[in-house]
């Protein structure tokens, strides 16, 4: 609950509409949805590779114990398209996510200010915004 001292601590500040903050959220997300969608299937490739290891890795010994390169060169083949995949998330995930903050928070900080919210209160939301924005980023992925 919000707390304004003037008004006690069960008022809640006219200024915060929960309704308004989800519709920004929501608009937010439905418009960088193409981005975050192939941030995430990068997210679960890259993943797939991992999983991929343990395979890669038994193929390459028991092909060497065959005399065989073969085990080695799929390990190998995916080591580097791990790598690849690894790079290519990490460029992708910080542009991504990067804009999807700078629209969140000028817009945030362009609503707030129309509705003459204090300074205070739009730097909060916009921390709490990008906040959001890492969790999406670093917990969602």
């Amino acid at each position: 609950m919000w707390c304004d001292s003037a008004r006690g601590p069960a008022s809640r500040s006219p200024e915060f509409v929960p309704s308004r903050a989800m519709s920004l959220v929501s608009d937010h997300l439905r418009r960088h949805r193409g981005r975050l969608a192939f941030s995430y299937s990068l997210t679960v490739v890259e993943n797939v590779f991992e999983l991929l290891y343990p395979f890669a890795i038994g193929l390459a010994v028991d092909g060497l114990l065959d005399d065989r390169w073969s085990g080695v060169g799929v390990l190998v083949a995916i080591t580097v398209a791990h790598i690849v995949v690894s790079a290519v998330r990490q460029l992708v995930d910080t542009r991504t996510f990067n804009r999807l903050y700078a629209d969140m928070a000028s817009d945030l900080v362009e609503q707030q200010r129309r509705d003459s919210v204090t300074t205070s209160s739009v730097a909060g939301r916009t921390v709490l915004a990008g906040e959001y924005v890492e969790f999406l980023e670093r917990d969602v992925a």
